[in-house]
């Protein structure tokens, strides 16, 4: 499949682990993952092997933003860009999207657990600050985890509201914990 643009995968985790492990792609392909029976970040440890082969390819792009959105209380996407700004994914913004993944996680120890997993997955491009807009109505200590698992951070944008002060406890923990950035 020399010439795939995209793959875009809509099942569940053993499907997408199977067609990662079978399909030859480009190392620039856009690659979008929607696992359906993916709640945990053990439900996720099958396929990150294969995702990091895919992603840490030489050719592959690096990443420089990133955004973490809950589309609804069951169902988080988390999107990554090459460009220094992530746009708020709309199917028109997705052009600029080179990686996307949609979990089901049912809880914040899910949602830390599985978060934590794809974003030590994903190859950031440390010589630039990265940009994380953020969706979320998260505990503090899902914060924290976000916090010590993202790079170097240029900016981080948050929908204000409530939640707002748990982001903010939770970032001030991890970086007095030694997070860098």
């Amino acid at each position: 499949l020399n010439h795939l643009d995209i793959l875009d995968l809509r099942v569940g985790a053993h499907y997408t682990y199977i067609l990662l492990e079978t399909l030859k792609t480009p190392p620039n392909v856009r690659l979008y993952l929607d696992v359906e029976d993916c709640s945990e970040g053990h439900h996720l440890k099958p396929l990150l092997v294969p995702l990091r082969r895919h992603l840490h390819r030489s050719g592959s792009p690096m990443f420089r933003s990133l955004i973490i959105q809950q589309k609804h209380p069951s169902r988080v996407a988390l999107f990554a860009s090459t460009e220094n700004s992530c746009l708020s994914p709309s199917p028109s913004a997705l052009d600029n999207v080179q990686f996307s993944t949609s979990i089901y996680p049912h809880h914040q120890h899910q949602i830390r657990s599985a978060l934590s997993k794809l974003i030590h997955a994903l190859p950031f491009d440390t010589s630039v600050n990265l940009e994380s807009q953020v969706y979320n109505k998260f505990t503090p200590e899902t914060w924290q985890t976000i916090g010590r698992a993202l790079p170097q951070l240029r900016r981080i944008t948050i929908d204000m509201g409530d939640h707002a002060a748990a982001m903010m406890e939770g970032l001030v923990s991890a970086i007095e914990r030694g997070t860098q950035g």
